[in-house]
């Protein structure tokens, strides 16, 4: 991973974990923990989704859009599998 705090600027200014995200999942308890880390998931999982969403409206690389595409197709679906246990 690149050291620079802005190497990854161009992507939206995305939600990112936060150290507090961590501090809440440390002390979930047994009847929290799995909610808590299926939430923090799925935020991870969005932040990808949208990731890639910019690079299919914006990319030039035609191997790289495809390649986003499919990034959403399959993040979508873990994204829906997801809601379904957190349900």
């Amino acid at each position: 991973a690149d050291p620079d705090a802005g190497a990854h600027a161009g992507h939206g200014d995305l939600h990112s974990l936060r150290d507090s995200d961590v501090a809440e999942l440390a002390s979930a308890g047994a009847g929290t923990f799995d909610r808590t880390a299926l939430s923090l998931l799925l935020g991870h999982l969005h932040n990808g989704i949208e990731t890639a969403r910019m690079e299919t409206a914006g990319g030039r690389d035609p191997e790289t859009i495809n390649l986003a595409a499919a990034a959403v197709r399959t993040r979508q679906a873990q994204v829906q599998r997801m809601l379904t246990l957190i349900a």
